[in-house]
């Protein structure tokens, strides 16, 4: 199991076999964990990232001021965990799964500051 930051969540499910050519984007539901979440001027947590799967990877974007993000990536069933410091100055991260094959994985994301989203998806 990833981080202890990681809370039942919902399951979006993508088919195995997407190409990353010609296959859709599937969104990843994230929901944050972890350390106190970044809030707004209400004072309810936001979740800064968007993050979904096309074709063997996963791409994580935000329009917040984030230099660097950690993504873990881990395949419940085998256990197999794929992680990557990325550099999101640009707005745009991603990690590749593509030897993942079927099954359920869980998405961590790590900002900077400690703070953290998770969510999941199946193939």
């Amino acid at each position: 199991m990833l981080a202890a930051c990681l809370f039942v969540m919902g399951t979006t499910h993508v088919m195995a076999d997407d190409k990353k050519d010609d296959a859709p984007s599937v969104p990843i539901p994230l929901i944050t964990g972890g350390k106190a979440p970044i809030n707004d001027a209400r004072g309810t947590a936001t979740v800064p990232f968007v993050a979904y799967y096309q074709g063997g990877t996963i791409y994580v974007s935000t329009s917040a001021e984030f230099s660097v993000i950690t993504i873990n990536v881990e395949n419940e069933a085998t256990s197999q965990i794929w992680g990557s410091a990325s550099d999101i100055s640009d707005g745009m991260g991603e990690i590749s799964i593509s030897n993942g094959g079927a099954g359920s994985y869980t998405v961590e994301i790590i900002t900077e500051y400690g703070e953290c989203f998770v969510g999941s998806f199946a193939l």
